[in-house]
């Protein structure tokens, strides 16, 4: 579904298979701001990104002023971004101590070279359990499925996992199993085991 709104901005929402995406361009002449995406049900959509921590998404991402206006630079004055979410996705030779949290990766591009952010991307995710051991990880996108913790921090906060990175491609937590008979918290969030 393609829609138009009065600020001059084109989105579509796409689902297929085991992917979910949204593409969004704003046009040339459409203030620049910070810009938020969220994933619940399915589904990515645009927030409020003054609602972000005051809310219950199991997945955000701000995308800062900074990002949007490289985007413009590179691609004639118009903002692109192209947000994915990507399930059971996973390397066939993937150390099995650690899995993907809630099995999702998420892709964001811009059609632009975005990396060395001095305000960086900031992505939230939250889990119904306390969290103790992840990392927030990327990939970028080039053969092999190799995560790197190389540009982005991991804040963790009871069950809130922020991640905070300097660049754009393919994201994700992994996070450390326990082998030792205790609730694991991934079990409740289909996690790939």
């Amino acid at each position: 579904m393609e829609k138009m709104d009065k600020n001059h901005e084109h989105t579509q929402n796409n689902v297929t298979g085991m992917a979910t995406g949204l593409l969004q361009v704003q046009d040339e002449n459409t203030t620049t701001e910070d810009t938020c995406y969220s994933s619940n049900q399915n589904m990515i959509t645009i927030v409020d990104c003054s609602s972000i921590l005051d809310t219950n998404f199991s997945w955000v991402v701000k995308i800062p002023k900074e990002a949007v206006n490289k985007s413009r630079q590179e691609n004639n004055g118009c903002a692109f971004a192209a947000v994915l979410q990507f399930k059971n996705m996973r390397n066939k030779n993937q150390n099995d101590n650690q899995i993907v949290l809630n099995n999702a990766v998420y892709g964001i591009t811009m059609r632009a070279n975005i990396s060395n952010l001095t305000d960086n991307i900031e992505m939230i995710f939250t889990q119904n359990d306390k969290v103790s051991e992840a990392s927030c990880v990327s990939w970028d996108g080039k053969g092999e499925l190799n995560w790197t913790t190389f540009g982005c921090e991991t804040e963790i906060n009871n069950n809130t996992i922020k991640c905070s990175c300097s660049h754009l491609t393919f994201f994700a937590v992994l996070i450390v199993r326990n082998f030792s008979g205790e609730k694991n918290l991934c079990f409740n969030h289909s996690c790939f085991i």
